[in-house]
């Protein structure tokens, strides 16, 4: 994978984090954790892609 994927990725997930309204039923229902899980999840996969990867970085770009 390249840079521009990883840009993609974390610009869709920041999409879906920041899409969620101020509702505390979101955070009980499990979307919001299933966003935070997912972004955890893909920076593994990035991190397994690339040696170079900033999981860090990814994740701040996801709004994390």
């Amino acid at each position: 994978m390249t840079r521009r994927d990883y840009v993609l990725l974390a610009a869709l997930v920041k999409r879906q984090y920041e899409n969620v309204p101020e509702d505390e039923a979101m955070w009980e229902d499990g979307y919001c954790n299933a966003v935070l899980d997912m972004a955890e999840a893909l920076a593994d996969f990035c991190a397994a892609d690339n040696s170079n990867f900033d999981r860090a970085r990814f994740l701040t770009a996801c709004g994390m």
